[in-house]
């Protein structure tokens, strides 16, 4: 239907076809070929077996900005990922990525540092200055050069900035471990170092599964008594379904799926209720108890028939 109405395509997931094995992948190659479709990854997805399943095919390849693969071992099968360029008459949400800094502590020599600090700015230079303020600023500024040099700091685009409350240090900790036997897998392609892998992938399933369930068992356990707070919380573990399910009556053996006819039998179900109501069920006066200090005073409603 997209090819007809001369729209973009772009289809992916994992094809189970290997692109790298040009025998298995003819088939599927005369199959996207009719549709002029451009297949985008080439690296293995599928580590273990070296093979690459996960495809992604576009009709329009001058549209992509980006695409190709992540090293991230949150399964099997590493993920990929397009990036699209965005048509002007699309809106940009307001906020929809924030930009974080920070610093690259992974080459810091604490030693290093120290010594540039007294050698660079050294206590003599506190005498040139006699106001407090030009003397803070002259450290601040060679400081942060010498800070610079040692570990740069580093943008990155994130979608939220705002982690949420069940990923703590320890979902953290689990998780790099994953990434780094994961990457080191690719490096060596070792079985054994797959394996490990694998029991620290399962690992942080269970741990973000436990760290989620404690959180939010917490959450709804202080909000018990905040009915507002306490339906944002059930929005955010419930899942969401936006299809309506359809109502069908069975009357008299017939069933009725219609939305107008299901309407109508409905309005004339309600509308009717009071027609064949029982009215003898409230012959009887209704009788109550209200306390009052130590006393109780009771009291009857008689039945009203007509008006007075």
């Amino acid at each position: 239907m997209a090819d007809n109405e001369h729209k973009e395509i772009i289809m992916l997931g994992d094809l189970n076809t290997n692109f790298q094995d040009k025998h298995s992948y003819q088939q599927l190659h005369v199959l996207t070929s009719q549709y002029q479709l451009k297949q985008l990854i080439d690296a293995v997805t599928r580590p273990i077996l070296g093979k690459t399943i996960d495809l992604i095919f576009t009709s329009k390849e001058d549209n992509v900005i980006k695409s190709g693969v992540l090293d991230i071992g949150m399964s099997d099968h590493l993920p990929i990922f397009i990036s699209r360029k965005i048509n002007s008459r699309i809106s940009i949400k307001q906020g929809l990525h924030t930009t974080i800094s920070y610093r690259r502590k992974k080459d810091f020599i604490a030693s290093d540092f120290d010594n540039d600090l007294v050698e660079e700015i050294p206590l003599s230079l506190y005498e040139i200055f006699d106001d407090p303020n030009d003397l803070l600023d002259c450290w601040y500024s060679h400081f942060m050069k010498i800070l610079d040099r040692h570990a740069h700091l580093i943008k990155r685009r994130v979608r939220n900035n705002k982690l949420p409350g069940w990923f703590n240090s320890e979902v953290r900790c689990f998780s790099r471990k994953r990434d780094f036997f994961l990457k080191q897998f690719l490096k060596t392609k070792n079985f054994d170092t797959w394996c490990t892998y694998k029991k620290w992938r399962n690992r942080t399933v269970h741990i973000i599964k436990k760290s989620k369930e404690d959180y939010y068992k917490n959450l709804l356990t202080d909000n018990v008594h905040n009915p507002r707070q306490l339906w944002k919380i059930l929005k955010d573990i419930l899942p969401t379904n936006d299809t309506v399910s359809q109502i069908t009556l069975n009357l008299n053996g017939k069933e009725i799926s219609d939305p107008i006819e299901v309407g109508d039998l409905f309005n004339e179900y309600f509308s009717s209720i009071a027609d064949n109501f029982d009215i003898s069920l409230l012959n009887n006066p209704i009788n109550t108890h209200l306390p009052i200090a130590t006393n109780h005073i009771k009291f009857t409603i008689p039945l009203i028939t007509s008006a007075p």
